[in-house]
């Protein structure tokens, strides 16, 4: 049986059988930038860097080939998926195929890398700025927009905060709103309370009146 573990933005080690190999298995060590899909579909991609040259390998998760898949390093990071390290300096890809485990508690939590990638210079395989990642260093990417992109990201942003009904609701709501709502909540609060001593006394008094009284 395969363990599947969590993937995360982890640095991972996949082994699949390979009958071209000489030990008849190939493994590749990366960190992992996207997961997708659900299911026999489910998939991720490893990236590392080989001879100056960034790679990345493709593994289907129920694929009868893959052998185990081993964490190294077990972390999450800012974003979702690290595709933007396509448009980023090789040596934030690049990982040793001899790297040790780092040990990780069972029940410790997953340690996160807040750590802000530098983009190249464009162009870039994808627009970037338009997608809200946070492990992107902004100054390094908006240094190369144009006031055109950067009017483009206001009218996002405007767009999305339309449709934010809690924030419009926090941005509206008056002290007078806030008391009468807190006020409720404290009154319920109590009837509540009030409702329990009733009951727990209710309780208690039918189960003394139904305990065998006492011999004479």
């Amino acid at each position: 049986m395969l363990y599947i573990p969590i993937l995360k933005c982890s640095i991972l080690a996949a082994t699949v059988a390979d009958k071209h190999a000489p030990n008849k298995k190939n493994r590749f060590v990366g960190i992992c930038i996207e997961r997708n899909n659900e299911g026999l579909w489910s998939n991720f991609t490893l990236r590392n860097v080989i001879d100056r040259t960034a790679v990345e390998v493709n593994f289907e998760l129920y694929n009868p080939t893959l052998l185990s898949i081993e964490v190294l390093l077990l972390e999450k990071r800012l974003d979702r998926n690290l595709l933007y390290l396509r448009d980023a300096p090789l040596s934030e890809s690049c990982f040793p195929f001899d790297l040790a485990p780092v040990p990780h508690e069972k029940d410790a939590p997953v340690p996160i890398n807040d750590k802000k990638v530098k983009l190249l210079p464009r162009p870039w395989h994808f627009q970037w700025h338009l997608h809200g990642y946070r492990g992107i260093d902004l100054k390094s990417m908006y240094s190369q927009l144009t006031r055109e992109e950067l009017n483009q990201i206001e009218k996002k942003v405007d767009f999305i905060d339309r449709y934010d009904l809690m924030k419009m609701y926090r941005s509206r709501n008056t002290p007078a709103e806030e008391n009468a709502v807190i006020g409720e909540v404290s009154r319920n609060h109590t009837e509540l309370l009030r409702h329990t001593d009733f009951l727990k006394g209710h309780w208690r008094d039918g189960f003394t009146s139904d305990s065998p009284s006492d011999p004479p």
